[in-house]
């Protein structure tokens, strides 16, 4: 990616990472051995050195910016290191794990988690099968066939972009994208198998998720039909059982307060 607007997005990016690797500097960790959270900011800082410090920091410098700079030539190699944030990424599970919030809110966390789990592979895989399709230009995007005239590779960024995502989502629902020799072949097969994959976890977590998240009002439900069962069995009269229904939903509405 060029131009001034992706360099300032980039730029944007690693200045939300670097400020991450002060903020760890001053966070709070568990000990592994007596499972006590640990305040101790020298502690802190020494464990987080002997940790994860290097993958932050070398996914945190521009590498590829500075030879830019430096030489006035783009290094592809040092790009690579960009990709190390993604394992920044997988700390988000551990963090909503270990937040101080409500069931019903951590809930909410995780299942945005999924969602950005989601977008970020289509992001990952539509630029890694654009790079493949870019180096020979012989594939050939399935709707561009009704139209002899169009080519993908002469089309600007967004448009690339776009459509790769597209038959990134296609893999990923087990779609057939027209691919054009061995290797794209191949390349294909493995994704669109891992994308069976990724599919039943991702179903499997929501399915829990929004269990998870509906299990309060079912169990409110349940407590509402068995007093409902109870006083029609001791025949109260109607307006008591209006009172004792409105009461039980106060009380539920007004628990967490």
């Amino acid at each position: 990616m060029e131009g001034p607007e992706f360099f300032v997005l980039n730029t944007a990016i690693d200045l939300m990472f670097l400020l991450d690797i002060i903020v760890a500097f001053r966070t709070t960790f568990y000990d592994l051995e007596t499972g006590d959270e640990i305040f101790d900011s020298k502690r802190t800082g020494k464990v987080y050195l002997k940790g994860r410090f290097a993958i932050d920091l070398l996914s945190t410098i521009p590498f590829d910016n500075l030879a830019l700079l430096i030489t006035r030539q783009k290094t592809p190699l040092l790009q690579l290191f960009s990709l190390l944030k993604l394992v920044r990424v997988t700390r988000l599970s551990r963090i909503i794990a270990r937040t101080n919030v409500k069931q019903d809110v951590k809930n909410g966390m995780k299942l945005s988690q999924l969602i950005f789990n989601i977008i970020m592979y289509i992001h990952c895989l539509a630029c890694l099968w654009f790079v493949i399709a870019n180096s020979d230009q012989e594939w050939k995007p399935p709707l561009d066939y009704v139209d002899p005239e169009a080519d993908l590779y002469s089309e600007n960024l967004v448009h690339k972009y776009w459509i790769s995502v597209y038959h990134a989502v296609l893999l990923l629902t087990g779609n057939d994208i027209i691919p054009r020799g061995t290797f794209q072949i191949a390349f294909v097969a493995i994704f669109i198998t891992m994308g069976a994959i990724i599919n039943a976890n991702i179903f499997g977590n929501m399915a829990l998720i929004i269990s998870d998240l509906n299990k309060k009002s079912a169990e409110f439900q349940g407590q509402i039909d068995t007093a409902n069962t109870a006083m029609k069995n001791m025949k109260l009269p109607q307006e008591i059982q209006t009172k004792v229904i409105s009461y039980l939903q106060y009380i539920q509405q007004t628990l967490d307060h």
